[in-house]
């Protein structure tokens, strides 16, 4: 038998929660709020709705990413909060299902939010610190994008130091040309 870890609201109020959630997204006062703590509150609420069966917490996860990059906390697409929260599933269950529903209290799992976010954020630097062997130049301005292939060159040559010889020469074309 399946323990029952979380109650969403009767179906007959999901749509009026929604709207006013929804609402409360576009307000001017969500401006004037800090993006993470933004997108922690809307993360909390999607998931604490639940107006779909199955995916509530993945979507809540990518609209939080999604607040994060509208508001401008300079993400530049490079992080997603699933990995961190997909990881320890009941952490996340308990983070979630520590707020207190008669104070509404979320200290909690704003504390556990913020330590994903951070866990992301870390993570991105460390995998461009490792793509970066001189960290202190000057004179780059503006941002790279690279493509998967791309990263996996610079690691190689991060770690090795060069690259020295390829089994298969037109693979070597190929990455070439999608790195110009």
């Amino acid at each position: 038998m399946k323990e029952i870890i979380f109650t969403p609201p009767p179906p007959y109020e999901v749509s009026k929660q929604m709207k006013n959630f929804i609402e409360w997204l576009e307000t001017t006062d969500t401006a004037d709020i800090h993006p993470v703590i933004v997108a922690g509150i809307l993360h909390y609420e999607f998931v604490r709705i639940h107006p779909f069966v199955d995916g509530n917490g993945r979507t809540a996860r990518v609209l939080a990413t999604l607040i994060l990059y509208l508001k401008e906390f300079d993400i530049k697409r490079f992080f997603t909060l699933d990995e961190f929260y997909d990881n320890d599933r009941p952490a996340y269950y308990a983070a979630l299902n520590s707020v207190d529903q008669e104070t509404l209290d979320i200290t909690h799992w704003f504390e556990y939010f913020l330590d994903g976010v951070l866990a992301s954020i870390s993570k991105i630097k460390e995998e461009i610190l490792l793509l970066s062997p001189d960290q202190h130049k000057k004179g780059l301005k503006g941002q790279i994008e690279l493509g998967e292939r791309q990263v996996k060159i610079l690691e190689k040559i991060n770690i090795n130091g060069k690259i020295t010889k390829y089994r298969n020469p037109k693979y070597f074309q190929n990455i070439s040309s999608s790195c110009l």
